[in-house]
């Protein structure tokens, strides 16, 4: 299987690579800088980025911070370039908010993440004046089993615990590995255990 290849130069480019562990990416076609592995590194825990809204790994895209950070523009004149759609949802999403040392992000505002064509892009920059009462930061997410199906949901997700006793509404599940579906566990599952949204909801196709 091969990795996400993204661009060093800031200009948002990613593209799939069957390159191998060590093999040159190439460059970008679009600015013309190196590419690097997007899943370089080691696997260190998932976090919910403030940022992003998404789930990121540390070590595999997701960067932790070591001093208080907030987000903004890098040369917000620059003509050749306009903000991607992505950014502007990072903008609204992290406007105001101060985020700590330890909070885990998106790569895609790694302060650290070099920009040699002077771009406009977003960016965290230091606030060293913050009060850390204010600052904002994740904690690692812990999973648990659905009491279903098995699969994988997190734990401190208020929707995903269930406050009475319950039964899956769905009663098979395909799984990854295996060809066809597998028998749900019906229960009646007792409260204060976990359900995945499929199991809760029934499927969503």
């Amino acid at each position: 299987m091969g990795m996400m290849a993204l661009c060093s130069g800031g200009c948002g480019y990613k593209a799939p690579s069957d390159s191998h562990r060590g093999g040159r990416l190439g460059n970008c076609p679009q600015c013309g800088a190196p590419m690097r592995g997007h899943t370089a590194g080691r696997a260190k825990g998932r976090y919910a980025c403030p940022i992003s809204g998404s789930l990121v790994t540390l070590g595999l895209g997701g960067v932790q911070l070591a001093r208080a950070m907030r987000i903004a523009v890098e040369n917000p004149d620059d003509p050749q370039r306009n903000l991607g759609p992505w950014e502007w949802d990072y903008l609204a999403r992290a406007n105001g908010l101060v985020f700590g040392p330890g909070c885990v992000v998106t790569g895609d505002v790694d302060p650290g993440r070099p920009n040699p064509r002077g771009w406009t892009r977003t960016i965290l920059v230091p606030v060293p004046d913050a009060d850390p009462a204010t600052w904002f930061v994740n904690e690692r997410l812990v999973y648990k089993k659905c009491r279903g199906c098995g699969a994988q949901v997190i734990a401190n997700d208020d929707a995903n615990l269930m406050a009475t006793e319950w039964v899956p509404k769905r009663t098979r599940y395909t799984g990854n590995g295996w060809t066809g579906t597998r028998p749900v566990d019906m229960g009646p599952h007792k409260a204060g255990t976990y359900g995945c949204r499929a199991c809760r909801e029934g499927e969503q196709w």
